[in-house]
């Protein structure tokens, strides 16, 4: 899936959604060879002014909805162990 999603001349982006859930995108670096590991709005800012493909989880494109569209995070982070409700 990874490599029908690349475009040849664009930058690759791993980045890990803010649920404990996640897998370490250090982890499928040899899935993508070229990707390059940061942290969500690290990737974004780099990514300014171009076309961006975000892809995952839902929990992940909705992190990147609230830094790009500068909206409230959502008050339950789902997979926070420290939410007890």
């Amino acid at each position: 899936m990874l490599a029908a999603l690349r475009a040849p001349s664009s930058a690759t982006w791993l980045v890990r959604p803010r649920t404990d859930r996640a897998r370490d995108p250090a982890d499928l670096l040899a899935l993508c060879p070229g990707a390059r590991v940061a942290a969500l709005a690290d990737a974004l800012e780099r990514a300014a002014g171009d076309t961006v493909l975000v892809t995952g989880s839902t929990y992940l494109v909705g992190q990147a909805r609230e830094i790009l569209l500068d909206e409230e995070p959502d008050p339950l982070p789902v997979g926070d162990p420290s939410h007890r409700g």
